[in-house]
């Protein structure tokens, strides 16, 4: 049966955060009682729905690179050679810009889009390995992002809450004048005791997690590998993408390993546009729900001090269990 859906575009109202400002510059006079309602679900849920946290790091030296880039600094027009490199979003702050809401045409079930902003300075720390002096480089980054998340009405006409969380997408966005795009599907294989669980997402808006057991799950030991079809219109500037996920409990530094399209490391086939990541997951983790980021630049943005930033950024939900 085909469901009809209604929309409402609406600027949403501004809030914070314990430790993140989000916000916007409209109000919300115009909501109907169940927008509002959706609205303040929406709220209530804010750090995980936002994942405040996926382009911010306190140190953006726990990015380090550990790939050889001789090639990339060659045809760079002002080549740098950075060891570490990473996010300072403004003031800490993300910008809401708008919510859409789409209500089935029962008034059962209903979906919000949600489009903000993050806005800061991409950090590049530099090392001249012939002098072994060092420096930073600091690049604007302006990113606007998505993320659907899907509600059901509450059958107990009772309930504080009227309408209850049943599904989520994950986020993506990419920066401002940005060239990368996904050309293909996004694949995590996960294996576990030799049986390989894969998910595959043709669109990161319209692929939806719908309950604790829907997500990856991950435990020590468990091999996982990305990948995902991806590409920059300008063909000389090629994808240079890290996977970004989980904290480490003596520190809480995310882990970050290198995606290649060379044909090693589980990568299929070399210089096919499809980029691939491999690791082991290790027992140093906090365990629980997480948000893994698929982080892609042009190259350009990481070794090219005079290149602008240019990022495609999709962070899915996961859940790690010892």
């Amino acid at each position: 049966m085909i469901t009809v859906l209604k929309r409402s575009n609406l600027l949403m109202l501004l809030f914070g955060l314990s430790l993140y400002g989000i916000g916007c510059s409209d109000n919300s006079d115009s909501l109907t009682a169940d927008e509002a309602s959706i609205q303040e679900e929406i709220e209530t849920d804010a750090e995980e729905i936002y994942g405040v946290d996926i382009m911010n790091e306190e140190d953006p030296s726990n990015f380090a690179t550990t790939a050889s880039e001789s090639d990339v600094l060659a045809k760079s027009m002002s080549p740098i050679e950075p060891f570490a490199y990473g996010r300072k979003l403004r003031n800490r702050v993300i910008e809401r810009h708008r919510l859409q809401f789409e209500f089935a045409g029962d008034g059962q079930t209903a979906e919000a889009m949600i489009t903000y902003r993050l806005r800061g300075q991409f950090v590049i720390r530099t090392r001249d390995s012939s002098s072994n002096t060092r420096g930073f480089y600091f690049k604007p980054f302006d990113h606007m992002m998505q993320r659907k998340v899907r509600f059901v009405r509450n059958q107990d006409t009772t309930a504080e809450r009227k309408w209850l969380r049943n599904g989520i997408s994950p986020a993506y966005g990419i920066s401002e004048g940005g060239t990368l795009s996904l050309t293909g599907s996004i694949a995590i294989h996960i294996t576990h005791d030799g049986t390989e669980t894969t998910y595959t997402i043709n669109d990161p808006l319209n692929y939806f997690f719908t309950d604790q057991t829907s997500l990856p799950t991950v435990q020590p030991g468990d091999e996982v590998r990305i990948e995902i079809a991806i590409a920059n219109s300008n063909a000389d500037d090629a994808p240079y993408g890290i996977v970004h996920r989980g904290r480490n409990k003596a520190h809480l530094g995310r882990v970050k390993t290198i995606f290649n399209d060379e044909g090693v490391d589980g990568d299929a086939v070399s210089g096919d546009g499809v980029y691939t990541v491999k690791w082991t997951v290790e027992n140093n983790g906090v365990t629980g729900n997480h948000i893994g980021v698929v982080d892609f630049f042009s190259h350009s943005t990481v070794f090219d001090s005079e290149a602008p930033y240019n990022s495609l950024v999709v962070a899915l939900p996961y859940n790690k269990v010892q």
